[in-house]
Formats: C-alpha cells, structure tokens, sequence
C-alpha cells in the first residue's frame, strides 16, 4: 500500500488535475462533469490519504483555519438542510476538500510542477474560450449580436460566472506577458483575446476582478515593467474595445443602464432575512439555507456578495471563522515571501468581486472554485523545494 500511494502522490496526482480541468472546461453538461469528478478525481484522492499526509497538510495554518470554516458549516447542516439533500451537501464539501489535497499531493511531491499550475490553467481557459464561441448561437446568426445570456458552457451556466473566469485568465496570462520569457508577446495576445471576450460578455463583476488584481500587480511589480509593451498592449486594447462598441453600442448601453442590477434591494432583503431570529444572527441559518429573495417580480437566487451570504449561512460564528481563514491565508503568504506568486493578484481581485457576488465556498464545478479555492490553495503550502520523503 505504501508503494501505491507513493507511486499516487509522484505520478497520477498531476494527470488527476489535469482531468479536473478537462471535466470542468470541456464537458458540456454540469451535472456530468461533477460526477466524473466525484468519482474519478475525489474518491482515489480521498482514499491515498494517510497519517503522515494529514500531518503535513494540516502543519499549514491556513489549512487549519479552512478545516474549522468546513466543519462549522456543515454542522449548521443539521438545522438547514433537508435530509434528502444533506449528502449532496456533504459531497460538495468533500469535493473541495479532495481538490485541496491533490494541489497539496503536487506541492509536496511535484513541486516543478506544482509551479506550472497557472500556465496549464490558462491553456484549459484558452480552449475552453474557443468552446464558448463556437457555441455562442447569437454570433453566428443573420444579424449576429452579443447576447450575454448566450454565451454559457456546461460548468459555467450564467455569464457573470464565464466573467469571472475570463477575469481571473486574463490576470494570469498579463503576468506572463511581463515575464522575461521568450513567449511574452504571444501571452501579450493571448491576454487581449481574454480582456476582449471579458468585455463581450458583459460580467460588471468579472470586471471588477480583472481591475482589482491588475491594480494589486501593478502596486508590486510597477518597477520591472517594460512600459512599451505596456503601452502597446493598452493602445491595442482600447482600439480593439472601442471597435468592439462602435460596431455594437448596445453593448455599452448594456453594461452601462443596468445600473446597480437591483443589488442594493437585494441587500436590504438580507438585513431583513437575516434580522429574522437572534439566535441564527449569531449562528446562521445554515448552508442548505434557501437565500432567495424577490426584487419585484425578480427572483435573486441568493443575495449577489459573498460576504452576506456567508453572514447569512453562518452568522457571526461562521463569518468570524471565514475572516480568520482569509486572514491566516494572507499572514502566511507574507511569512513565506510569496508575494511573488501570480495567485495574489488573482484572491485580491476575487476579495474585490465577492463584494458584488458570490454564493458559497463549497460548489464545485463552477467559477468559484477556479476562481478563489484553487489560487487560495496554491498559496496555502509552503514551497517545497527538495525531493519528497517516502511517506
């Protein structure tokens, strides 16, 4: 058995994560994605799973933190959760936490490439892009236009969750544009075509994490930038933006008249929700909590900012315990001097657009586990730099 796992963590743990990519990116039903994942990816993770392991895993402080967020909130499971439903909600705990040690398998054993995680995502998002276009129905009609609510693949169901995903592709492929590697230009290209289908999609959030973690990158890399590229990377960008709403200004219009999209309503149907019991203020109204509200004759299905839906699902205790996690994250980055890693743009910008979306920590597959859990997870562990010890 020793051998087995030993063979697992060097050898199969990559191909698993690269089949957790493929399965997310490629499959065009969700429902069949999350299955093969379940059984593929997670139950062989879960199953090599052994003492010594565990022990490393949980040396990491960020790690313990997020073990206590798990626990609390599936505990408040038993006062929220319909019986029939509960085990759908304990797998998508356990499918988040079998990604997380398969990043730790290839941390500790893999760390080569361990650090190339970013580069193959990106490629998985630049196909995955293609995938997107092809089955956008409204470009290729007689009167082609950009119909948002069109342009959703398998795992990504709704356009603001394809925005995420673009924003957090486009950050990680800018970063390698400002690399000294010799594929800087055709990064440089490859980050105008994300920004470019960001913008076509219309995800005000997506947007919003694009310009918080460009923003970040820029406060800690702005002394090693070669502005020319720079320059010529916005002055290309902005002619291709500008064309893209000259050509179709209701695109513009379209980000622009929605205004708040009836956000702050939906908050003030959180402060009243939420004031509902005294007791489920401290505690929560628990994770199988329905947290749909009406704006109107609008049904949000949740109230569009992680932070109230975390409030909401665990009140003070489980949101006291989610910032402890976050905060554990970042004083472990700072101890480890990682600043340098490209997820930090990328959980900056994600801290920004949690503020206007957003549901749950557990709910894979989906934008939210690409977009925040797996970078919050690749800075989680520290760098292991020798060859791993046998286990």
């Amino acid at each position: 058995m020793k051998n087995i796992r030993e063979n697992f963590y060097t050898q199969w743990s990559w191909w698993l994560l690269l089949l957790t990519f493929a399965l997310t990116f490629f499959s065009p039903d969700r429902a069949a994605a999350k299955n093969l994942y379940r059984v593929l990816v997670a139950l062989p993770v879960l199953l090599m799973l052994s003492v010594p392991v565990l022990k490393d895993f949980f040396a990491n402080r960020p790690t313990r933190w997020f073990a206590a967020v798990s626990i609390y909130f599936s505990v408040t499971l038993l006062w929220s959760a319909e019986l029939r439903l509960l085990d759908n909600h304990l797998l998508r705990i356990l499918s988040v936490w079998a990604l997380a040690f398969l990043l730790y398998y290839l941390a500790r054993f893999r760390p080569a490439l361990f650090s190339r995680i970013d580069t193959v995502l990106v490629i998985f998002g630049a196909i995955w892009v293609v995938l997107l276009i092809v089955d956008w129905n409204s470009l290729w009609q007689v009167n082609p236009s950009f119909d948002r609510w069109e342009i959703v693949r398998g795992a990504f169901p709704h356009h603001r969750h394809v925005g995420w995903m673009m924003a957090v592709f486009a950050l990680l492929s800018i970063q390698r544009t400002f690399s000294k590697c010799p594929t800087r230009y055709a990064w440089a290209l490859v980050s105008v075509a994300f920004v470019v289908v960001l913008f076509l999609a219309q995800a005000r959030g997506g947007l919003l994490v694009s310009i918080a973690g460009l923003f970040t990158y820029l406060l800690v890399h702005y002394h090693r930038f070669n502005w020319r590229l720079v320059t010529t990377i916005i002055v290309g960008l902005s002619c291709i933006i500008g064309g893209i709403f000259i050509l179709s200004p209701d695109l513009f219009s379209s980000l622009v008249a929605r205004g708040s999209a009836s956000r702050f309503s939906i908050w003030q149907n959180w402060i009243i929700m939420w004031q509902e019991t005294d007791i489920k203020m401290v505690f929560g109204y628990g994770l199988g909590a329905s947290t749909e509200n009406m704006i109107g004759s609008y049904t949000a299905v949740h109230f569009h900012n992680f932070y109230l839906n975390t409030i909401y699902y665990g009140g003070v205790v489980g949101f006291g315990l989610t910032l402890g996690w976050f905060f554990s994250l970042a004083k472990f980055v700072y101890k480890e001097k990682a600043l340098e890693s490209p997820w930090i743009p990328v959980v900056v910008g994600v801290f920004a657009g949690f503020m206007t979306d957003g549901d749950s920590l557990f709910n894979y597959p989906g934008a939210f586990t690409f977009c925040f859990i797996l970078p919050a997870f690749c800075l989680s562990f520290k760098d292991y730099s020798v060859i791993a010890e046998e286990l």
